[in-house]
Parts: C-alpha cells; sequence; structure tokens
C-alpha cells in the first residue's frame, strides 16, 4: 500500500487548533495541551517536540517548521505502521501487534492487546487505520517501535490518576514489563506486601522494645507478664502502637 499524500491542509487545522494563543505560533505549553487531550503526560515528550522541529531555535514552531516536522516525522510512522501491517490491508488488528510483542519477548492476553487497539481505534472497527495511527502519534517524537509501544501502553496503562502519569518507572523494570503495564501493578503488590509483613511483626518490634526500655530501668519481665503488662497499658491495640511509623 502506497503511502498517503501529505494533506496540508489538515496541518493547518491541527497547528491552529495546537496554536491556542493565536499568535502564529506554537510552544512547549501547547503541545503539551495537545499530548495531555490524547491522554499523554510522559515528562519531556513535548520539549522533543519543539527541539525536533524548531530550527531557529527561538523555543518556538511557525506553521512552517511545524509542516517540516510533520512531514519528516509522518514519513517516519508511515514506516512503522506498514511493518506492524503484516497483510498490507491498510489496518493493524489485534493478530498483527501480538506478532510484534510475541518478536520482542511479549506475550500478551488479548484483552490487554485490545485496550492498547481501543485507546488509538475511533471508529470502533477494532483495527487501526493509517489515519488513526498518525493522529495519535504526530506528536509523539519517537519513532522507535519499542518506544511507540511504551508510549502506546503508559496511556492506556498507566491512566488511573494525575499523579500516575508523571510516574518515572523504576530501571529494574524488564521492558516487558513497562510496555504492558505491569510495572505498577508490581509496586501496588510489594507496598500491600510489605504493609502485611509490617503488621505482623509489630507486636514482636513492641516487645524487644519493652524489655530494652525496663532493663535499663533495671525491672525484669517474663515475656507472659511483658504482654500482660503491655495489655493492661492500652488493650489489644497497644500491641500495634507505633506501626506505620
Amino acid at each position: 500500500m502506497p503511502r498517503p499524500v501529505m494533506d496540508r491542509e489538515r496541518l493547518k487545522a491541527l497547528f491552529e487548533q495546537l496554536d491556542i494563543n493565536k499568535d502564529g505560533r506554537i510552544d512547549v505549553n501547547e503541545i503539551q495541551k495537545g499530548l495531555s487531550k490524547l491522554g499523554i503526560n510522559k515528562p519531556g515528550e513535548a520539549e522533543r517536540v519543539v527541539s525536533l522541529g524548531d530550527t531557529d531555535n527561538d523555543g518556538l514552531m511557525d506553521f512552517s517548521e511545524f509542516v517540516n516536522y510533520c512531514t519528516e516525522h509522518e514519513e517516519k510512522l508511515w514506516a512503522v505502521f506498514d511493518y506492524l501491517d503484516i497483510n498490507k490491508d491498510g489496518m493493524i488488528d489485534a493478530q498483527e501487534i501480538k506478532s510484534y510483542l510475541h518478536k520482542i519477548g511479549i506475550q500478551a492476553s488479548d484483552a490487554a492487546v485490545n485496550q492498547l487497539l481501543e485507546k488509538m481505534d475511533q471508529d470502533g472497527n477494532v483495527k487501526i487505520s493509517w489515519e488513526e495511527w498518525r493522529d495519535f502519534l504526530i506528536l509523539q517524537p519517537n519513532t522507535n517501535l519499542k518506544s511507540i509501544f511504551n508510549i502506546w501502553s503508559h496511556s492506556t496503562f498507566s491512566n488511573i490518576g494525575e499523579s500516575m502519569d508523571s510516574v518515572l518507572i523504576p530501571d529494574e523494570f524488564t521492558e516487558e514489563e513497562k510496555v504492558m503495564g505491569m510495572w505498577w501493578r508490581q509496586l501496588v503488590s510489594g507496598g500491600g506486601a510489605g504493609a502485611v509483613s509490617r503488621t505482623c511483626t509489630a507486636p514482636l518490634d513492641r516487645l524487644k522494645l519493652f524489655f530494652q526500655v525496663q532493663s535499663m530501668k533495671g525491672q525484669r519481665f517474663t515475656l507472659v507478664s511483658c504482654f500482660r503488662h503491655m495489655l493492661n497499658e492500652g488493650g489489644v491495640w497497644s500491641l500495634w502502637r507505633g506501626n506505620g511509623d
């Protein structure tokens, strides 16, 4: 399938939509707002777009610079789209996405792949056309396949609150975990396990502290008398006093 011809009028409409203050130029803040409408708030993306298109280094893009950026970027996006479109029908479907993920060592469930599709699919046919692919990624400076899938999945799986959008994923997570959004599930699981562990060991920590304090005072307690003293002092909840500090 030949690459579609560049539509200058479409780019003009997009530029005018991004140019919020109507000064004939777009800056980082305006690009960021455009990305936010797509559900993408990855730090540094807007700055990269402007740096790629700003040929006179004034920190802004006028329409001419914007057209040049889009022309070059869409050529790269088309190359990636055409690579993923295995059967060359002009659409990317769930099976083609799973095939690519399998190549990079990611075993994705049908539900996970459908979530990715739904994020970009605008007409509800559970496939991605070139136009849908282009419009979703036009303000994304990355054209590397893994980077695109990271951005794509970031906007899908990590969209669980504004605070989560700006989270930096720790380096110790694998590429597979980052792409499929499993990293935050592991963080939550780890946090929950830590809380449970702390709750279970809190009474023993209190007991050890009690022995230390009483020994400094020259007093001697048995294990049973120590527990009895703590219960008399504050009831059952006294065994967890200070847990979570």
